[in-house]
């Protein structure tokens, strides 16, 4: 079984309400960081912390699920220009593969954003392109979810399934 699961994607695309189905039905707890401050230095701060919980999980062995973690800053970084620092990034996937990480990628469709002020409708395509590249580079066992029905019990049945 899957030891830590990292959920990434868009914003609003149900990478919160999987990981609390999934830790539901897994017993995993979910981990979300919490007020992150954008900035230059945001791709620096975050590979820190990528960092410390790696550490963490290669000492402790715990099982855990991440609300949204590097597989974001690999695209969002990207998309906004900031320096993403992918070596770190790739060596942090390859660690991660080793502690069994499955990541699982969200996506709704375009015409899902068009009403959604959180997502700028020009950078769509851009952080689709870059999210499906990073699936391409990932060690880690990977899956894309089109979460266009927004039907948790499906969604949850799809990726237990997988996972099985």
């Amino acid at each position: 079984m899957v030891t830590n699961i990292i959920i990434d994607g868009h914003d609003k695309s149900g990478k919160s309400t999987i990981a609390r189905a999934l830790s539901t039905a897994l017993a995993i707890p979910v981990f979300k960081r919490t007020n992150v401050k954008f900035s230059y230095d945001f791709a620096i701060d975050l590979l820190y912390s990528v960092e410390g919980y790696c550490q963490f999980l290669e000492q402790t062995h715990y099982k855990v699920i991440f609300d949204r973690l590097y597989p974001s800053e690999y695209a969002y970084g990207i998309t906004y220009k900031r320096n993403i620092m992918l070596e770190k990034i790739l060596e942090l996937d390859k660690r991660f593969a080793k502690l069994e990480t499955v990541i699982i990628i969200c996506e709704k469709s375009k015409k899902e954003y068009e009403t959604d002020e959180l997502i700028e409708i020009e950078k769509y395509d851009e952080l689709k392109f870059l999210f499906n590249q990073f699936l391409n580079m990932t060690s880690c066992k990977s899956l894309h979810l089109n979460t266009d029905n927004q039907n948790i019990k499906l969604q949850l049945k799809t990726i237990l399934s997988w996972l099985m």
